[in-house]
């Protein structure tokens, strides 16, 4: 039930009404469920508005996501446009270069501001569309490359992301000569629901993206690489203890991985401005890993947060590249380096430029590819 540091901070928070404090002791029950929900739902989110468009520019409400430099798509009903490097911004609006548009073009209204470049997964090139029999139920994937192939590497997304998002990966994968399988799993909207609508920050997920190792494994694989974006790295990183398949992992690529989830909420909640983000951070780690307070968030069953902990040493036995940025205001660049320094000579880091968390590649997609082509060139293909 997490460890006693957060068992202690539960006790603190539930004994508010034992002593006599019952409607502080009930408001830090409720603090500490709402935001540990916050931590763990998946959701939709159109968290950016459109304000004029044209056939070569669109103009955004300007915010710290409308403001960042590099290449990002723009998702809304019935289409996705792809917007380029900014042109213009005042205080209240930010102007870019509108690039391609998929589906109808933008209008005025709430967009979903992703990492995602490729609106289809066509746009990456010859695909093949599977369905891989996963323990929460059918789990879609798409294979890019031959079947028939010594080498396959298993893309995967990180928690409020889809598959999309994970496309990021596979033209480096296939430059090597590697076939990819860019899978789902539950929660994300693609594979089947999410028990109580909340991840279980990669515990449960990672039996679903076995089973896509096990489907790439009957058609001939022998080696496999985990390539793992945000909780999509933690997932990997616990399939190289827990995969029926873990002896044929030969290497992880991680993206701005959730090395250590006490560290991702504290900077998350630091960045999404909660109020008092240090007891925030506190009072929910312990939430989650208590069994009241954790099914009040809508988890099927507590989180120990220590076994979600990848920065203490002894635990990685496989080479590793970790691409990620200092800017990262979810995951911070600190848990990374602790995570290289516990597994000195098997974790190599490379420090992209300033981008936010998964956005490494939107702002040096060159860079980007070709340092994960070299590390696979390195130690896999």
């Amino acid at each position: 039930m997490g460890t006693p540091r957060d068992r202690r901070t539960v006790v603190r928070v539930l004994g508010g009404a034992a002593a006599g404090g019952a409607a502080v002791g009930a408001l830090g029950v409720a603090l500490a469920a709402a935001f540990a929900r916050r931590v763990v739902r998946w959701r939709p989110h159109d968290d950016e508005r459109v304000l004029a468009a044209d056939e070569r520019m669109v103009v955004l409400a300007a915010s710290l996501k409308t403001r960042h430099p590099g290449v990002f798509g723009l998702r809304y009903q019935d289409g996705y446009a792809l917007v380029g490097p900014v042109v213009t911004e005042d205080a209240r609006t930010v102007t870019r270069e509108l690039r391609e548009v998929s589906g109808r073009p933008p209008g005025r209204g709430g967009v979903s501001w992703e990492g995602d470049v490729h609106a289809l997964p066509s746009d990456v090139g010859p695909h093949v569309d599977v369905l891989i029999d996963a323990p929460s139920g059918p789990a879609p994937a798409w294979r890019f490359g031959p079947a028939e192939n010594a080498t396959w590497a298993i893309h995967i997304h990180g928690i409020r992301s889809t598959r999309d998002g994970a496309l990021r990966t596979v033209p480096a994968a296939e430059a090597e000569g590697l076939s990819s399988l860019v899978v789902s799993y539950r929660g994300d909207g693609d594979a089947a629901p999410a028990p109580g609508g909340a991840s279980r920050l990669g515990l449960d997920e990672a039996d679903d993206v076995d089973a896509a190792i096990g489907f790439a494994v009957e058609r001939g694989a022998e080696r496999i690489v985990l390539v793992g974006w945000s909780m999509g790295g933690g997932i990997a990183l616990r399939l190289t203890e827990r995969s029926a398949h873990r002896e044929r992992i030969a290497g992880l690529v991680l993206v701005g991985p959730a090395t250590d989830w006490r560290a991702a909420i504290r900077s998350g909640a630091a960045a999404g401005r909660v109020p008092l983000p240090g007891a925030a951070a506190r009072i929910a780690c312990a939430a989650l890993g208590h069994p009241l307070l954790s099914r009040l968030a809508g988890m099927r069953a507590p989180v120990d947060l220590d076994e979600l902990d990848w920065t203490r040493p002894g635990r990685l036995a496989v080479p590793t590249l970790v691409v990620h940025s200092r800017a990262d205001r979810t995951v911070p660049f600190d848990s990374t380096e602790r995570f290289a320094a516990a597994n000195p000579g098997l974790v190599e880091v490379q420090e992209a430029p300033a981008a936010d968390h998964s956005w490494e590649y939107n702002v040096a997609p060159e860079w980007f590819t070709e340092t994960v082509r070299a590390w696979l060139r390195a130690h896999v293909a």
